[in-house]
C-alpha cells in the first residue's frame, strides 16, 4: 500500500509531457475521409441525440447468459419496466 501511495505522489509531481503538436493530415487521408463524409446522411440527427444523452451503444444480444444458460440479463425485460 505504502508504494502505491508513494507512486501515485510521485507521479502526480512530475508534470505532464506536453504532447507535439499533430501533424496535418496527408492528401490521401482528407480524400477518404471527404470520400466517407459524403456517403453518410447529416440529416439524420439520431445518433448526434444519443450521444448528448449519454448513450453510446446498446448491448449486442437481448439476453446474456451464463455459461450453463441460465439468463443473467434481459434487457428485452428491462425494457418492458
Amino acid at each position: 500500500m505504502r508504494h502505491l501511495i508513494a507512486g501515485l505522489l510521485l507521479a502526480a509531481a512530475v508534470p505532464a509531457a506536453v504532447p507535439a503538436a499533430a501533424a496535418p493530415a496527408s492528401r490521401a487521408t482528407l480524400a477518404d475521409n471527404a470520400g466517407l463524409a459524403a456517403t453518410l446522411n447529416w440529416d439524420d440527427r439520431q445518433d448526434f441525440d444519443f450521444a448528448a444523452r449519454g448513450f453510446v451503444a446498446g448491448p449486442l444480444a437481448a439476453v446474456i447468459r451464463g455459461k450453463d444458460g441460465r439468463v443473467l440479463r434481459d434487457f428485452a425485460a428491462d425494457a418492458a419496466m
